[in-house]
């Protein structure tokens, strides 16, 4: 299945259109639809995964788990000494 194709098949079962979905990330015009010829970039591909709520790996056929995945390469910690006045 190529992206297009999975971008297709997503889009539709959360019943939006191609054109809706190209519009909610702020993609160009028809920038999906030259996915049927051309591969896309980096940038737009996260823009529509992240709009259809899959990993870009699911859109590029690496996994068939469409749910974005959570590794440690992915997390951020955020550290934060105490205030002044939580030491009282």
């Amino acid at each position: 299945m190529t992206v297009f194709e999975r971008v297709q098949k997503i889009a539709k079962k959360n019943k939006i259109s191609l054109l809706q979905l190209n519009d909610r990330a702020g993609l160009g015009k028809n920038a999906i639809y030259k996915w049927k010829t051309q591969n896309p970039s980096t940038e737009n591909l996260q823009k529509v995964a992240s709009v259809l709520g899959v990993s870009t790996d699911y859109l590029l056929g690496n996994t068939n788990d469409p749910e974005p995945s959570v590794s440690s390469d992915n997390l951020c910690l955020l550290y934060t000494s105490p205030s002044p006045r939580d030491t009282r």
